[in-house]
């Protein structure tokens, strides 16, 4: 399974100077020959991580800290009178498609639509992909099954409607969206300085 990415962009980072978000710098790094096969064999990126907070500590003096925060998402629920999703057929993957994380693969309506067809697709799938829209989606369906469903997006979403996550609604699959709450970390700078020119 690969590393669910999407989640990196639900981090809350505190104190941090102007100069962080105006300016952008370049990473040349090698891996080691030795290094190699566990480079590429890593989960969750923790090698990499962990030689980026190496390299900030080192050159930019970085030091932070954790602090729990409350934040707000969406749970991904089965509606009132079922989910209405067929269970997933075996196919080939066709040249144009997006793999997801779970092993399925997503395809579009057409050439340049923003509307979907989800083929293999767990509940985590869909989850994953409704929290770019800005909110994180939690899988509470309790589906364990892979499914065939189509995703279509709406020109004029209508904020906060049920079922609704930007502009794609779920209510025609059978399934509603809850707002609710999860505790997360929020990451806070202690210290942080420009990094100087090699």
């Amino acid at each position: 399974m690969g590393e669910d990415t999407s989640q990196w962009n639900f981090t809350f980072i505190a104190n941090t100077p102007n100069w962080t978000r105006e300016e952008t710098y370049a990473f040349n790094a090698r891996v080691a020959q030795a290094d190699i096969k566990a480079w590429q064999s890593q989960k969750h990126y923790e090698l990499l991580r962990s030689a980026l907070r190496n390299t900030l500590e080192e050159r930019c003096k970085l030091a932070v800290h954790e602090e729990p925060v409350e934040w707000e998402n969406w749970e991904l629920m089965v509606g009132k009178r079922g989910a209405k999703l067929k269970l997933a057929t075996p196919r080939d993957t066709p040249s144009i498609s997006v793999k997801l994380l779970d092993g399925g693969f997503m395809t579009p309506f057409a050439p340049r639509s923003a509307s979907w067809r989800f083929y293999g697709a767990t509940m985590g799938d869909l989850a994953r992909f409704l929290s770019i829209a800005g909110r994180p989606v939690r899988d509470k369906t309790g589906l364990t099954g892979r499914y065939d469903f189509p995703l279509e997006q709406i020109a004029d979403p209508v904020p906060a409607s049920p079922g609704m996550v930007f502009n794609w609604p779920v209510g025609p699959l059978g399934l509603t969206l809850k707002a609710g709450k999860e505790t997360r970390s929020k990451l806070v700078i202690d210290h942080i300085e420009k990094p100087r020119a090699n």
